[in-house]
């Protein structure tokens, strides 16, 4: 744990920074945001829905080539490309809109100007706000129970296929296709539609409630594998919208070099998802001998970022039309 933390904490800090500056604060004004955050965070489901079916593919048609497996070779095939990628974002995707070499000086300048409003509006600004304030740690909880939602998502999706009979990892992947697909529309939908009434609580916090629910439903269901899977695909669309929607609100609040610091910070705490939910999930099957209640403890997770969501004053988050 020692040795992991700075690590986590120092990756979470570049994530964030670009995270910012892509989708955030520094490009894109508030009324614009949530529907520019979810195209972007689309990336999430759609690895699903491509990666699920490649990567059946790949361990199908791959294994004992060159004498490895095909694990061996998905990540071969699979990393290759993300290296190839980050190298070409290093150089070509600039972090302000000032340093962007696909902009003349008029485009700049309108972007900038659309912005300068809202720097006045943001409530924290110095890097001690940004790791210090009370209200950048309640980020960083409502991000954790929501990722947790999302680990229970992808432990259970494929557990319920494989119930069902299918065993044959590309069929397992095209199946753990369609949630991804839905849930990628939905991600836009909602999103557009958060940007259009201006108001992001109730969008964020009704997502991961639905999820909740279809979660729990799918467990309910779990031995008739199409209402799981229609369940799970309902879950699908609210857990990956409760990540599009939360990116959101910590621009709202946060400005300058706060946003940097603290958007690192609330990710590096909801990163700690990672460790707590495949703990919860494992004690949860230890005392009742059943899956599906660890399951049903991520749902109920996302209810508690929810409800944590509404700690956040509406003013702060909320876009006046």
């Amino acid at each position: 744990m020692q040795f992991w933390l700075p690590i986590a904490i120092k990756r979470s800090f570049n994530f964030s920074t670009n995270f910012k500056g892509l989708v955030g604060s520094l490009w894109y004004p508030s009324k614009r945001r949530s529907k520019i955050t979810a195209m972007f965070l689309t990336g999430i489901p759609i690895s699903g829905l491509i990666g699920g079916p490649l990567s059946g593919y790949i361990m199908n048609h791959y294994q004992g080539v060159a004498s490895l497996s095909g694990w061996q070779w998905l990540f071969v095939f699979e990393a290759v490309p993300t290296i190839v990628f980050g190298v070409i974002a290093l150089f070509y995707l600039g972090d302000r809109v000032s340093d962007a070499k696909w902009l003349n000086d008029e485009e700049k300048s309108i972007i900038e100007s659309n912005l300068a409003p809202e720097k006045k509006q943001q409530v924290l600004h110095s890097v001690k706000d940004g790791l210090t304030n009370p209200r950048v740690f309640l980020l960083g909880m409502i991000y954790l129970f929501y990722t947790m939602g999302l680990y229970g998502l992808t432990f259970w999706l494929p557990s319920i296929i494989k119930a069902s009979g299918v065993t044959d990892p590309l069929n397992v992947g095209l199946l753990s296709a369609i949630p991804y697909g839905a849930a990628a529309i939905t991600m836009i939908l909602v999103g557009r539609n958060s940007d259009l009434t201006g108001e992001r609580r109730w969008h964020l916090a009704v997502a991961g409630v639905v999820g909740a629910i279809a979660l729990g439903a799918s467990v309910y269901f779990a031995n008739n594998t199409l209402l799981a899977m229609i369940a799970l695909t309902v879950g699908t669309m609210g857990v990956m919208t409760t990540i599009s929607q939360f990116w959101t609100i910590p621009p709202a609040i946060l400005g300058g070099s706060a946003a940097a610091a603290g958007i690192a910070f609330a990710n590096s705490v909801g990163s700690f998802s990672g460790i707590v939910a495949p703990y919860v999930l494992g004690l949860v099957k230890t005392a009742t001998g059943n899956t599906g209640a660890g399951v049903i403890a991520m749902g109920i997770s996302m209810i508690i970022g929810g409800i944590l969501v509404f700690r956040i004053p509406a003013h702060q988050v909320n876009v006046k039309r």
